[in-house]
């Protein structure tokens, strides 16, 4: 079968519209076929294309117009415009677009000029058609002046004060292959504010701060005009700030200093908090707000406040003896310009005193409360001695041996956490210094880990609750030890952010239905108490902030179980093992004190009270 092509050359010579087209083929003497169709030929084409000068960091827009005249629908597959830059630039594109008979249709093309190695001058606009699966590249009918200098960047505040000046930034980028001078005019709400010639450096950028001052409230557009090489008000960056009367307003006094605990001991740690108020209209940002103690500047840090309202900053300072004053200075380096500075600082006094201060009815080991709790008489199981004033280690130990308090068995111990282990089940911790008094008895050595499943494997059978605390530390482990007695838990140790792995298995085997985990995330991670989550039925962690807070929730805790009017008290800073012993036979809360209010406040509660 023959084939023959034939290609309408142009729309003079073959106009658009229907045409009849006849085939015919003789075979033989006299025999032939007649074969009749029609064929449509449709014109179309860019008519037009427009733009303006585009200047770096600007975008404009490409209008590109396509003509179809008819007589049918023509359906491009696709038309898309390009910038004929080193590399090519791409525009943007539109697909399957139907241009209706003699319809001129417009295509909006928003080209955005990023000068990344790029330089300026005049660029051809190239556009392509795509009909029928086939591309039609179109001559370029435009260019674009892609311009030498642009805006880079912007800034303006957002917030002012009427009749104070605030500054216009910007940074111009001069791409182009001599220097420029740009002229620069400011408006507010149209109306100029100020105005000024600047010299772009060829391949360079430049820096410009100009200063407007308004002397009304309210919100103002802003308006930055870059003009140069004839071109007016193509370039431009706009901006908005709101105008008050009055200035961010800082304050701060001597009630918004807060100082826990209030009456420190020598080297504790004591937190400090400031409120600072912002009085004024406009946010105050990134100040530096100081803590002096004394006079002399001890810390500092940055801190926000929003207009009309308040904000807290902590300060952490290691307690020296004696009276002191602690000051709080706002804005320490005066960033906040046009406020009253005589509200800018507050303080407030503080004594510190030293650690050793005894109380009726208590011993040394850290400073005592000094609140109203007196012993008025020593219950029966409390041998006198034990009560008038403090407690020695003779008389530890003579309270210990007594036989009112008969222990089921005793071990010696090298590492005091597993103290916290043996207590709950009336088993005596000895450490070094009675190892002596009692030549007779267990022992329970080694890794904490292994030592504490060891003792869990051979005098357990079928707990199914187990309070877990930390390992390497033993304050959380000594003082629920009569938490786990009150609970009827066996004790297991843990490092802060891993589960050991004799621990773990016990976990795995055991299963129990509850699991209390003891201290805070720092204490025992939030890793660990996932991973307990997979082997029990039910965790919850009793944890303060410090040992000491930990120790009072755990008595609060065990308060729900038993009510008793007697407690153990000693120092957090070296918790001593029979203390932690005397407690879990006794079935009475031990805390942990080194002077702070809190325990301090929750003792008054007891009628007894034996600091050791």
């Amino acid at each position: 079968t023959p084939l023959n092509t034939w290609i309408p050359t142009s729309s003079t010579t073959t106009p658009p519209g229907s045409y009849a087209v006849e085939g015919e083929y003789k075979f033989g003497v006299s025999g032939s076929s007649l074969i009749k169709s029609t064929i449509k030929i449709v014109s179309f084409g860019v008519k037009s294309v427009d733009t303006i000068a585009v200047a770096p960091y600007e975008s404009t827009k490409i209008n590109v117009t396509v003509e179809n005249q008819g007589p049918t629908n023509a359906t491009l597959n696709l038309i898309e415009t390009g910038i004929g830059t080193t590399p090519f630039t791409e525009v943007g594109n539109y697909s399957n677009v139907v241009l209706t008979p003699y319809e001129n249709h417009s295509f909006i093309f928003n080209y955005y000029f990023d000068p990344t190695n790029l330089t300026n001058g005049s660029y051809p606009i190239e556009v392509n058609l795509t009909y029928g699966g086939k591309l039609f590249n179109i001559a370029p009918m435009q260019n674009i002046t892609l311009l030498p200098v642009g805006i880079k960047s912007y800034s303006i505040p957002s917030v002012g004060v009427n009749g104070t000046p605030f500054d216009v930034t910007a940074i111009f980028k001069n791409i182009g292959n001599s220097n420029v001078s740009v002229f620069l005019n400011i408006t507010a709400n149209g109306t100029t504010c100020n105005s000024t010639l600047i010299n772009v450096l060829v391949d360079n950028e430049t820096a410009a701060t100009l200063s407007c001052n308004l002397t009304a409230v309210g919100t103002y557009n802003i308006t930055l005009y870059a003009n140069y090489s004839g071109l007016v008000n193509i370039i431009q960056r706009s901006g908005s700030i709101t105008l008050y009367d009055s200035p961010a307003e800082l304050a701060i006094n001597s009630s918004d200093i807060t100082v826990s605990p209030s009456s420190p001991t020598t080297g504790q740690t004591v937190t400090i908090s400031a409120t600072v108020h912002n009085l004024g209209m406009i946010d105050a940002q990134n100040f530096i707000v100081a803590l002096l103690i004394d006079g002399s500047a001890v810390s500092n840090t940055t801190l926000s406040v929003n207009a009309n309202s308040s904000n807290t900053t902590t300060f952490t300072w290691t307690a020296t003896q004696g009276s002191h004053t602690i000051e709080i200075v706002v804005d320490y380096t005066n960033l906040i310009t046009g406020e009253n500075e005589s509200n800018n600082n507050a303080s407030v006094s503080v004594t510190v005193t030293s650690p050793t201060t005894t109380f009726v009815g208590g011993g040394g080991g850290g400073a005592a409360p000094s609140a109203k709790v007196t012993v008025i008489e020593a219950p029966s199981y409390i041998p006198e001695y034990a009560m008038e004033g403090e407690l020695t280690q003779t008389e530890v130990i003579e309270l210990i041996k007594d036989a009112r308090l008969a222990y089921a068995d005793r071990y010696y111990i090298e590492d005091k956490v597993l103290a916290g282990v043996l207590a709950p089940n009336d088993i005596l911790p000895v450490g070094d210094d009675l190892r002596y008094e009692f030549p007779t008895m267990k022992s329970l050595k080694g890794d904490v880990y292994e030592a504490a499943a060891k003792y869990f494997n051979e005098n357990t059978f079928g707990a199914r609750i187990i309070v877990i605390a930390r390992g390497e530390l033993e304050a959380d482990c000594l003082v629920a030890a009569r938490f786990a007695k009150l609970m009827g838990a066996k004790v297991l140790l843990t490092k802060p952010g891993e589960l050991p792995y004799p621990t773990l298995k016990i976990l795995s085997r055991v299963h129990p239905i509850k699991v209390y985990i003891i201290g805070g995330e720092k204490a025992v991670s939030k890793e660990v108490e996932d991973r307990i989550n997979l082997y029990a039925y039910e965790v919850k962690r009793i944890g303060g902030k410090d040992r000491y807070e930990t120790s009072l929730l755990l008595a609060k805790e065990g308060e729900k179980a038993i009510k008793t009017e007697f407690a153990i008290v000693t120092s957090g800073r070296d918790v001593n093992i029979y203390a932690c012993a005397l407690a879990a036979k006794l079935n009475v809360p031990l805390l942990l004190y080194d002077g702070q209010k809190e325990v301090e406040e929750y003792l008054k509660k007891f009628k007894y009270v034996l600091w050791i």
